[in-house]
């Protein structure tokens, strides 16, 4: 009899360990899996995270500035697994979507995460339509010491 076990069975122990006990999800281990396809996914995972201009790339540097690198690299793994998998049963070639895909995904976001940004750098932001002006809110003073040269 054919047992079909999905895109769990090629992920090979790249897809993060969860807890569920209840309470929160929390990260745990990979699973294991085979070490061949973990150490071709890492070579790809470590190029993809010194590239630019890719959604790879982007989903890379998105993941590692809140988690951290490790665990950018591991989601960028399963993300090269899971686009296998799809590309496999699909019969569709890859598509990429490109370095900009989280800006065109939700814009509203990135204009309020610039906006608040620049707030609490001590601009203040005021935008109507499509015109937004700054006014620094911080004072600037001179140095009162001199330099010699």
């Amino acid at each position: 009899m054919y047992c079909h076990r999905g895109a769990s069975s090629l992920l090979g122990g790249s897809l993060p360990g969860q807890q569920r006990a209840g309470g929160p999800r929390e990260s745990t281990a990979t699973r294991p899996g085979n070490n061949y396809l973990k150490a071709a996914l890492g070579a790809a995972a470590l190029s993809i995270a010194n590239t630019r201009g890719t959604y790879l790339a982007a989903k890379y540097r998105r993941i590692a500035a809140r988690r951290g690198p490790k665990e950018a690299l591991v989601a960028v793994e399963h993300a090269i697994l899971t686009a296998i998998w799809t590309m496999a049963h699909t019969r569709a070639e890859y598509d990429e979507p490109g370095p900009d895909y989280y800006i065109r995904h939700d814009p509203e976001r990135v204009k309020r995460h610039a906006t608040n940004q620049l707030q609490r750098l001590g601009f203040n932001v005021t935008s109507s339509g499509s015109r937004v002006s700054l006014e620094t809110g911080l004072c600037l003073k001179e140095s009162s010491r001199q330099r010699d040269i």
